[in-house]
């Protein structure tokens, strides 16, 4: 499949942003949709700027997922049209809107359910640029491969002591038991530990080994966004 392209996220950010402008002059209840289209349109906004730079996080670890982009951002494109839509049928007469449409007319209590839940997604992407297949899976398992990612980039540095390192080495339950109280300093919940402890060993083993070139990747990303904006500071986390 090809590799990500500004294509894939400026058409839907461009009628994001015309619907934004159509809500100025639109009927006042389509004001509460305001708050959700401009939150899509912040996030489509990053993923741009990701797109345009070669370095960044979803050039460079991120083109397996490129046919699940384009899934979320054809549900995107269908909830928008059909947002527009409605805004035109409600500028429109009342005999006009029954000529075109009949009695069938879109119910704008489910567009506003149905926006939500696009923006939901599109942060859900978002939020796990860079995460292995398995982070992706959960919240918390997105969260303990972060801060597994901060840990063992400090460890290699020098500023912490090894642990998650020593783990990866070898299966002593004292040498595990300290990257559990690690991630429970870090706000990780002892039962999610438990549930997921399985889990916990194949990320672990999979932050040792990809660290290194996920670090490499977003150290280039910032160079690049400062070159191009010095006064903006990217500091986008894995």
């Amino acid at each position: 499949m090809p590799e990500f392209s500004i294509e894939d996220f400026h058409a839907a950010n461009q009628l994001v942003s015309n619907i934004l402008a159509s809500t100025r002059t639109a009927p006042k209840k389509f004001l509460d949709l305001q708050a959700n289209l401009q939150s899509l349109r912040q996030l489509l906004n990053e993923l741009e700027l990701q797109a345009k730079n070669p370095f960044s996080i979803l050039r460079q670890r991120c083109q397996d997922r490129r046919r699940e982009w384009l899934g979320i951002v054809d549900s995107v494109g269908n909830t928008l049209c059909d947002i527009q839509d409605n805004m035109k049928r409600a500028s429109m007469s009342a005999w006009t809107r029954w000529f075109r449409y009949g009695r069938k007319r879109a119910s704008l209590k489910t567009l506003k359910r149905e926006l939500r839940i696009e923006v939901s997604d599109v942060e859900k992407f978002v939020r796990s640029l860079g995460l292995s297949p398995l982070g992706r899976q959960e919240p918390v398992l997105g969260r303990m491969e972060r801060l597994l990612l901060e840990e063992v980039r400090e460890e290699r540095t020098g500023e912490r002591s090894m642990a998650v390192l020593a783990a990866h080495e070898t299966n002593d339950p004292v040498v595990w038991r300290e990257v559990g109280r690690i991630l429970m300093r870090r706000g990780v919940a002892e039962e999610d530990l438990w549930k997921h402890d399985a889990r916990l060993k194949q990320l672990l083993h999979w932050v040792v080994k990809n660290e290194p070139d996920i670090t490499a990747v977003l150290e280039m990303q910032d160079v690049d966004f400062e070159k191009k904006d010095p006064v903006r500071r990217y500091s986008q986390k894995a």
